[in-house]
């Protein structure tokens, strides 16, 4: 059985497919560099992990070991988890057409003021979601980073990929969301 901090990184990579940097572990996990580096290297050691063509990718021994993981965070939990995520996924209607705006119509202010009331609401739902799996608690320290940046008038970090974005946190967290419940994207997105 892998451990949670293990599990941090595999589930990461296993919600990108694959990774090229792995460095980038770091923030998205909120572990110690050289935490995150002996993990990693352990994780690639065992197996779990491999590259190729200079992308990280999880082996189908570190996908059945992400699978097991997943299995006891949900035990007995599956009902509530999944009215956690029916609170989320309302919001994903709204997240989404605030994006959508912002494409077409660059109203920066009006965004920002329909993502603060996304923000308020997600908030609760990760209180709900975090007493019942702790380790979702880093999602609510990601999203507000993403959104002060965003205050800060650094708008590349609504949706912009090459960032820890809110578009790209908000993706890791439905998928991760999605496996958890062992959901595909195509029946839920």
């Amino acid at each position: 059985m892998i451990s949670l901090d293990e599990f941090k990184i595999l589930n990461y990579i296993n919600i990108r497919q694959a990774i090229e940097d792995p460095d980038v572990i770091t923030s998205v996990v909120e572990m110690e560099p050289a935490k995150t580096k002996e993990l990693f290297d352990s994780c690639a050691k065992v197996g779990y992990i491999s590259e190729d063509n200079d992308m990280w990718m999880l082996t189908e021994s570190g996908e059945e070991a992400v699978s097991q993981f997943r299995k006891l965070e949900t035990e007995g939990r599956e009902k509530e988890l999944q009215a956690v995520y029916e609170k989320f996924d309302g919001e994903n209607n709204t997240f989404k057409k605030i994006v959508s705006e912002w494409q077409t119509e660059k109203n920066d202010q009006k965004v920002l003021d329909g993502l603060e009331g996304v923000h308020a609401r997600i908030g609760e739902i990760f209180l709900e979601l975090s007493k019942l799996i702790p380790r979702y608690e880093v999602y609510p320290i990601r999203f507000n980073r993403a959104l002060q940046n965003l205050k800060d008038g650094k708008t590349e970090y609504l949706a912009k990929y090459s960032v820890d974005s809110y578009h790209t946190i908000w993706f890791d967290l439905h998928e991760d969301l999605l496996n958890l419940l062992g959901k595909e994207r195509d029946e839920w997105a």
